[in-house]
C-alpha cells in the first residue's frame, strides 16, 4: 500500500467489508475455503505482483490483487468502495476457476452483486 492512499484505502475497505460481512452473517455458503481473504495492492510502482494461490488440501487462499493507484487516489469515496468491491468480486471469480467448486461461490457472488446494486457499486444488470 502506498502511503498516499493508505487512509483512503482503510476507509473504503472498512465500509465495503462491513457491508459484505453483514450479508455473510445472514446466510451460510458452502465454500472451498475456510476464510475468504483478499489483500489489495494499491501502489504507484510495480514492486508487488498479483498473487492468487489456492490449496484444496488446506482449504486456503492467498490472493493479492491490484487496484489502479492513480484512479483510486483521485476517486470519490463511493468509487473507492466500488473498486474494493470489484477486487473482491474478481477474487471470487478466480477462486471459482481455481477450485472447480462453483455452487457456493456462485451463490455468494449473486448475493454480493445484489448488495452492490443497493450500495451503488454496480448498476442493476
Amino acid at each position: 500500500m502506498s502511503a498516499d492512499v493508505a487512509d483512503a484505502w482503510r476507509v473504503a475497505r472498512n465500509a465495503t467489508e462491513a457491508s459484505i460481512n453483514e450479508l455473510l452473517q445472514k446466510r451460510e455458503y458452502e465454500l472451498p475455503v475456510t476464510q475468504w481473504n483478499c489483500i489489495g495492492i494499491v501502489r504507484d510502482d510495480a514492486n508487488f505482483a498479483e498473487r492468487a494461490t489456492y490449496s484444496k488440501k488446506k482449504r486456503s487462499m492467498d490472493f493479492r490483487l491490484s487496484i489502479d493507484h492513480d484512479r483510486f487516489k483521485t476517486a470519490s469515496s463511493a468509487i473507492r468502495e466500488r473498486m474494493v468491491f470489484e477486487m473482491l468480486l474478481r477474487s471470487l471469480e478466480i477462486l471459482c476457476a481455481k477450485s472447480g467448486e462453483a455452487a457456493g461461490i456462485e451463490l455468494l457472488t449473486k448475493d454480493i452483486k445484489e448488495l452492490a446494486v443497493t450500495k451503488g457499486w454496480i448498476s442493476k444488470q
